[in-house]
């Protein structure tokens, strides 16, 4: 009988075990989502976490945010007291522009570290310009790469928009940004992700597809309308069935294949709706991959446009939390230089152990607090005030 009480002991130490590591995992659920994109989030979940309204579609460039529109958000990040949100007349998260101060200022392009994630008040733009005694133009756009940013810009410039000085805030995930510009719908006021991938994009069946619109409306309804099911709630709650599913996911769709006798449309569990194939990682390869075509194109025009013009462009690279060196930075940097364009990074001024010195993320998210904001406002005025 001993190896009855055994096999119990095994199984109720396993069942511990698990339930402990996946406590403590959904903790840090916001970090692990680098690695886990889908970690946390229930299958029914479509909102991406962000206020609903804030974003509209937008035909040219997918998505943008919404003018004229006040909202507010408790959930980018989670960790984070309640603050508001909106668009001013011009489609940014900023405080409105009179037609007397939209000429001469400093522009901010970039993802979610430029959008916000902060007050209004402890955003790095807000304190830039509080610092500089310019007009800042703070207009980032979560989920979005240089693409949507330059697009986005030149339509402000033709619009009477001239700023002196242009900073772009780059971060590691702008290449997947990019390789699928333009992306992302919004249904019901509501963000959602109409990219669908299988696989990592090194993987020898990497591919992906673009879901229709009305597809993502039914999509949408039906799963907002349905009880979650043991699948969704192991994906938004356990670690471990999260490491399993990436883990097996390759096995799994090769599994699937071998049984069917013939190449066919993978199972749910073997592609997700998201952007980020790993392409953060590209490194040495980012000169001449065709998975980084579009972000090199973008930025060589962003260029010409600037020379063209006359205002100053500068990119900005904001390094990854915990993270010594982002690989692919490197490169793309010289990309830069060699188009003749300026680039500068944040890990210049503030190394990783004055990141960790100073706490500059949050303790969740891999976004800047406020903290953060603070210190990335002064390294920006420092790049400014130099040009």
């Amino acid at each position: 009988m001993n190896w009855i009480k055994y096999i119990v002991l095994t199984i109720f130490l396993s069942i511990v075990t698990i339930f402990a590591i996946d406590s403590i995992g959904y903790i840090f659920r916001d970090k692990l989502a680098i690695i886990l994109p889908n970690y946390g989030l229930a299958i029914e979940d479509f909102s991406r976490g962000y206020p609903i309204g804030h974003f509209q579609n937008d035909s040219e460039i997918g998505f943008d945010i919404t003018p004229d529109f006040l909202t507010t958000t408790n959930t980018k990040p989670q960790e984070y007291e309640t603050y508001k949100v909106w668009g001013n007349a011009y489609g940014c998260f900023d405080d409105e522009w009179s037609k007397d101060a939209i000429i001469g200022g400093i522009y901010l392009a970039g993802d979610s570290y430029t959008w916000g994630y902060t007050k209004y008040d402890k955003k790095f733009g807000t304190l830039l310009e509080e610092t500089v005694g310019k007009k800042v133009y703070a207009c980032g756009v979560t989920h979005t790469g240089q693409g949507h940013q330059f697009y986005k810009f030149k339509r402000l410039y033709e619009n009477g928009l001239k700023p002196s000085v242009v900073v772009v805030n780059v971060v590691s995930n702008d290449l997947d940004n990019d390789y699928f510009f333009p992306h992302t719908a919004i249904v019901d006021g509501v963000m959602v992700e109409n990219v669908e991938i299988c696989g990592d994009f090194e993987s020898s069946d990497f591919r992906y597809k673009k879901l229709a619109y009305e597809n993502l409306v039914n999509l949408v309804s039906e799963r907002q309308n349905q009880r979650p099911s043991w699948r969704s709630l192991l994906r938004q709650y356990s670690l471990t069935a999260n490491v399993v599913a990436a883990v097996t996911r390759n096995i799994r769709y090769k599994i699937n294949l071998l049984i069917n006798g013939s190449i066919r449309p993978p199972q749910q569990s073997s592609c997700i709706r998201s952007v980020y194939a790993g392409l953060s990682t590209i490194a040495s390869k980012y000169p001449n991959s065709v998975y980084t075509k579009k972000n090199r194109r973008f930025i060589s025009d962003w260029i010409a446009h600037a020379k063209t013009q006359n205002y100053v462009l500068i990119f900005s690279f904001i390094p990854s939390k915990g993270v010594a060196q982002v690989s692919s930075y490197k490169f793309i940097k010289e990309f830069i230089v060699k188009n003749g364009g300026i680039a500068h990074s944040f890990d210049d001024f503030c190394d990783i152990e004055c990141r960790r010195e100073n706490e500059v993320y949050f303790q969740f998210d891999g976004h800047f607090n406020e903290s953060g904001n603070e210190l990335y406002a002064q390294y920006l005025k420092g790049l400014v005030e130099s040009k």
